[in-house]
């Protein structure tokens, strides 16, 4: 059960990383919408290791790509 400060404060959070998103992907926007591109793959990889691993946590597997 979330609390109205917990909403608040996830609210927050998503602005956040919706903010330094858009900073990141903001140099692949030109003729091609290639910053929908790259969302679109990273979000498909992400799937995909959840479906392998339900406990894995996606960003810690990317980090172990080496």
């Amino acid at each position: 059960m979330s609390t109205p400060t917990g909403r608040t404060l996830l609210a927050d959070y998503e602005q956040r990383v919706a903010a330094a998103e858009a900073e990141l992907l903001a140099g692949l926007n030109g003729e091609h919408d290639n910053a929908e591109v790259f969302r679109d793959l990273v979000s498909r990889l992400a799937m995909n290791i959840h479906r392998a691993d339900p406990n894995s946590d996606p960003c810690q597997a990317l980090d172990h790509l080496d």
